[in-house]
């Protein structure tokens, strides 16, 4: 009885298979940007913070009559909420707190606070006619966001922004001119 020998069949190795797929695994770590959800979660999350910040400021402001500000400060990533003081708008009220709705505590927000959530705010910039950029709004009585020098002296918003980051997750908050509209 005669053999059939069938052809031999060049292959590959299991060595050189795992060879193969460890470089396309290490190439695809280098290749494919990290897109950890939990990031766009928590960008998300600090900017509605901060957005309800601004929405609570400018309610109070028209409740009240009084004028309110908001100041962002990227340096001690804070977000801080206080009345100003009448005639002079310039300056602080301290006998009367913004306290926060739920808390009862001075409305003030601390994402240095959150830094296991790795949130930061990146940029606050809030652009006036003849003041410049600053990273103080103000609302006026009626609701609109304005910047004041003096009570005799106030100037109208052109653009305000503010930037949260986490990772490479960022979102950007947008404040209307005149309406006070704040828009993720």
């Amino acid at each position: 009885m005669r053999r059939l020998s069938l052809p031999r069949c060049a292959g590959v190795t299991l060595l050189e298979t795992l060879a193969v797929i460890g470089i396309v695994a290490a190439l695809a770590t280098i290749a494919v940007p990290s897109a950890d959800p939990a990031n766009g979660l928590a960008a998300d999350a600090a900017a509605q913070e901060v957005a309800q910040a601004l929405r609570f400021a400018q309610r109070e402001a028209m409740r009240t009559g009084a004028w309110h500000a908001v100041k962002l400060d990227a340096a001690s990533q804070s977000v801080r909420l206080y009345r100003l003081r009448m005639p002079n708008a310039s300056v602080e009220d301290t006998t009367v707190k913004v306290l926060h709705p739920l808390d009862r505590r001075d409305y003030v927000l601390s994402l240095a606070g959150n830094a296991g959530r790795g949130v930061m705010l990146a940029e606050a910039r809030f652009e006036f006619d003849k003041i410049g950029a600053t990273n103080v709004v103000t609302f006026d009585p009626a609701g609109s966001p304005v910047g004041v020098v003096s009570t005799t002296d106030v100037k109208t918003l052109k653009a305000g922004t503010v930037r949260i980051r986490r990772g490479d997750q960022e979102r950007v908050l947008t404040l209307a001119p005149v309406t006070g509209r704040v828009s993720p």
